[in-house]
């Protein structure tokens, strides 16, 4: 595990009120590339949100807390998953996606994107 500074993103995004667009489009970069990394694991991480997602001592985003993560079973492809039936209600409620947040759902790694896109809007 790699030592990261002391802030997360959402202590980041309360305190830089005048963001740098150039800033903001390489953190949405670099957060999207390492969402892929953990798919391609076929790896849901569930609880995507700006305190999960951190700042290493070189500025570069790292995303931790763990403790949700499933894995994909039966996978069809590299890329094509066939939903699952996971835990249901888990993760930070206003991150989650609707099917996470229904009874007896199945869902798969599109919950991530959900959870990027709501932390995309954020910016």
């Amino acid at each position: 595990m790699e030592l990261c500074a002391r802030h997360s993103l959402r202590e980041w995004l309360l305190y830089y009120k005048n963001r740098d667009k150039i800033d903001i489009l390489k953190i949405i970069g670099q957060i999207t590339v390492d969402v892929e990394y953990i798919h391609s694991k076929g790896l849901i991480h569930r609880d995507l949100k700006p305190s999960n997602i951190f700042f290493s001592l070189d500025n570069q985003i790292k995303i931790g807390d763990f403790g949700l993560v499933t894995k994909i079973i039966n996978s069809d492809s590299e890329t094509e998953y066939d939903d699952k039936q996971h835990t249901d209600q888990v993760g930070t409620q206003f991150y989650m996606s609707p099917e996470q947040m229904i009874l007896g759902n199945s869902y798969d790694f599109k919950v991530d994107i959900y959870s990027l896109g709501i932390i995309f809007i954020i910016f």
